[in-house]
């Protein structure tokens, strides 16, 4: 994967003389959508560590689980 996102980065730089803005845009989009996938597998991995010591959660548990960690409490 990595070459993949090396390969798309080193045309859109072919790009910058005559498409400055695009690729500058396209870019960061990637570098950023980069740095969420690195998050989410270090999320991933640190959960992978701790199946060893506990049970498997139900789907219920785990929709319970999203809906209180994702509820904005600020309202």
């Amino acid at each position: 994967m990595d070459s993949l996102f090396n390969e798309t980065l080193d045309k859109l730089k072919d790009k910058k003389d005559t498409h400055p803005n695009l690729a500058y845009l396209w870019e960061k989009q990637i570098e950023f959508k980069k740095q969420k996938l690195v998050e989410s597998l270090n999320k991933c991995n640190v959960v992978l560590n701790m199946l060893n010591n506990i049970a498997d959660l139900t789907p219920i548990n785990i929709i319970t689980l999203y809906v209180l960690l994702n509820t904005n409490t600020s309202q």
